[in-house]
């Protein structure tokens, strides 16, 4: 049996609370021929100092300037050797088994190299014993696909980025995360990654673990350096570069009713999530090519609560002004002065 390379890597900036029990999980895991590289976003707490009382022949720490986490990525990409690569934030985790499972699976391909495993998630607050769902047992995306179907799906097949499992060739085809964008740059990567592949199989069992935090800034997905007037419009402009990308993909593969109709799913809920928060992006939504001129003013399944309450009552842009007004909970976006 060929036991190839995988390379673990963990960006952290700020993170001293979490990293210790990521890099646990990473240095748990099964799989045994491993490295695990960490980089150092220019931490100002005591991440590097944690980081480095776990350097091996095998766990590389690396101190860069701040740079944002899909520089320190970057970094840790051009520093590893592995044939597959994990990526992993520093407050996440994986299950000691996760790696195993998925190179198993994937080694039973004909052609492994061009093959991006897929596996289990769940959200946990505290500790493990405060899980509040995700990717579990009998969610929407177990199974496997072709590229085109996985995009198609989007965004109803949400894989976080400890999910994957991902070998080296794929990575180089489909280039460097994108380091000027400040939301969905996770997105944005692996729309890239899947277009590249030329199957996506799903592993079963192989379990990782997505911290929620609020207002946490040792959370890599919350940190921007961005002001808070700014934050939302900032972060939608670069959500829709990740739309951009996913359309470029789409019609890459087919063009056909199908690929529209997922266009216009996307770029219509970019447009509810831009309305009345960011002009600009809400203008390029809305007027995609993709949405027929009727479904601007209709909405879809996910919007519920008492805010599609409101929906149904005075319709989705009246609603939104009401929900912003009332402080209801619209969408992940509020509207900055």
């Amino acid at each position: 049996m060929i036991y190839p390379l995988v390379s673990i890597i963990i960006p952290v900036y700020n993170g001293e609370q979490f990293l210790s029990v990521a890099i646990e999980s990473a240095i748990q895991q099964t799989w045994l021929n491993k490295e695990i590289i960490i980089v150092d976003d220019g931490s100002e707490d005591e991440s590097l100092s944690i980081a480095k009382s776990y350097e091996s022949e095998w766990v590389k720490v690396i101190h860069v300037n701040n740079g944002g986490a899909a520089r320190a990525r970057n970094i840790g990409f051009q520093y590893s050797k592995g044939d597959f690569i994990q990526y992993l934030d520093a407050d996440d985790l994986l299950a000691k088994n996760k790696i195993e499972l998925q190179l198993i699976k994937i080694l039973k391909e004909s052609d492994p190299v061009n093959i991006v495993c897929a596996g289990q998630w769940l959200r946990f607050t505290k500790s493990l014993d405060h899980l509040i769902g995700g990717i579990g047992p009998g969610g929407i995306v177990e199974q496997d696909m072709d590229p085109l179907d996985w995009l198609l799906m989007r965004p109803y097949n949400l894989m976080t980025i400890h999910g994957w499992l991902t070998p080296r060739n794929l990575i180089n085809k489909a280039g460097p995360w994108n380091e000027s964008m400040t939301l969905d740059d996770d997105g944005e990567f692996f729309i890239r990654v899947i277009k590249e592949a030329d199957r996506i199989i799903f592993c079963a069992g192989a379990m990782s673990y997505y911290r929620t935090l609020v207002n946490n800034s040792s959370t890599l997905s919350t940190y921007s350096g961005l002001t808070q007037t700014t934050t939302n419009c900032v972060k939608l402009k670069s959500a829709f570069k990740s739309l951009e990308t996913y359309k470029l993909a789409l019609l890459s593969l087919q063009h056909s009713k199908n690929v529209k109709a997922a266009l216009a799913r996307n770029f219509l809920y970019m447009a509810f999530n831009s309305y009345l928060v960011c002009d600009e992006v809400y203008v390029k939504s809305i007027k995609q090519p993709e949405i027929p001129f009727f479904q601007r003013f209709t909405v879809y399944k996910w919007i519920g609560g008492k805010f599609g309450i409101l929906v149904l009552l005075f319709g989705w842009k009246n609603a939104k002004k009401l929900a912003l007004a009332k402080n209801v909970n619209a969408g992940p976006f509020k509207k900055t002065e």
